[in-house]
């Protein structure tokens, strides 16, 4: 898959779009996946959108949020993690058995192109015509964060 989502959070975001269980996992549901499991939280919506400045502290929370819905993505600053305190860039879920291998500053940098190009990442939803070229920018894009931090493969 191009994004790594456990059963349960699967489960949840598929509620929450309102996919009926016989939809095919193909890449275009994976992407509205993988936005939506973004642009659920508001500190990452927030930032992506420009409804806050784009700042050190927001994009560090927004980069924190990214980091809490995936445990191979490090968090920007020391700070308590789900189970225990943790330093930057280790995974919030560290002690779990869960290691970060995606740097905060990577996110940070593929969080700022997506706030420069936000309109695109609903676009595709809608636009027959460009789909597939900005589903394509939108898996760069977040691949660029690191073929292991949101589960891409490279294909």
């Amino acid at each position: 898959g191009r994004y790594q989502i456990i059963p349960s959070t699967l489960k949840g975001v598929q509620n929450r779009l309102g996919l009926p269980d016989n939809t095919k996992y193909n890449a275009e549901t994976q992407d509205k996946m993988g936005v939506s499991l973004l642009t659920e939280r508001s500190s990452i919506k927030n930032y992506l959108s420009g409804k806050v400045p784009d700042t050190k502290e927001n994009l560090e929370q927004a980069s924190l949020e990214v980091a809490k819905i995936w445990s191979s993505v490090g968090v920007p600053f020391d700070t308590r993690g789900s189970r225990q305190s943790v330093s930057k860039n280790q995974s919030y879920y560290t002690g779990g058995g869960d290691t970060a291998s995606v740097k905060t500053e990577d996110v940070q940098d593929a969080l700022k192109k997506l706030r420069i190009n936000y309109d695109d990442l609903f676009s595709w939803k809608i636009s027959k015509g460009g789909q597939k070229k900005n589903r394509k920018w939108l898996y760069i894009t977040l691949a660029s964060i690191g073929a292991k931090g949101l589960g891409f493969e490279i294909y």
